[in-house]
């Protein structure tokens, strides 16, 4: 087989896969966001699987839900019975200046 036999075939070839790969209907950021994340559904023109909540936009909602939750706490009784709190240090190639000030 020739060389420009050849080429051509693999010309051909490339241009066809080229056009068998579809094509972003979106804007850019929206292409890539779509190949990342393909579960997810773009919120431009369809629904999305995460629906929004009636007044979550303003500074009041957010003001009115930590209140909410800091009175929840309030009246939780606090926890007699266990340890609560675990802290725990990771770190790759400290050395043992590093380590020892993480433990104090």
């Amino acid at each position: 087989m020739s060389r420009l036999k050849l080429g051509g075939i693999v010309c051909c070839l490339l241009l066809r896969t080229a056009y068998t790969i579809p094509a972003c209907a979106q804007d850019d950021e929206d292409c890539r966001e779509s190949r990342m994340h393909p579960d997810l559904v773009s919120d431009r023109g369809r629904l999305t699987s995460q629906s929004k909540i009636a007044g979550e936009e303003t500074t009041e909602y957010w003001l009115d839900q930590g209140k909410q939750f800091v009175k929840e706490k309030l009246h939780t009784p606090a926890n007699q019975n266990i340890a609560k709190n675990v802290i725990m240090f990771l770190g790759d190639g400290m050395g043992i200046t590093t380590h020892s000030a993480a433990r104090t």
